[in-house]
């Protein structure tokens, strides 16, 4: 869910207090899931995890990139 600041822009949904942030390793695995599973650009994965999650993939906390991994896998946006 995006939201829109006091200048128009748009701004990412605040991180869950505590959450981790993602592993590199985790990071890696989106974006080669992505190309590899989907034939996706970095860009296209950056939208489908946008869309899903309000941030890009360097944004999400390490259990929504978990999630986000297994999505990809699993073949469903």
């Amino acid at each position: 869910m995006q939201r829109i600041d006091v200048h128009g822009k748009f701004t990412a949904p605040p991180q869950p207090r505590g959450a981790e942030p993602c592993t590199d390793k985790q990071l890696k695995a989106i974006y080669a899931i992505g190309y590899n599973e989907h034939q996706w650009t970095d860009g296209q994965t950056e939208a489908v995890c946008i869309e899903r999650y309000g941030r890009n993939p360097a944004q999400i906390s390490k259990s929504q990139a978990s999630e986000f991994i297994d999505a990809l896998k699993g073949g469903t946006k």
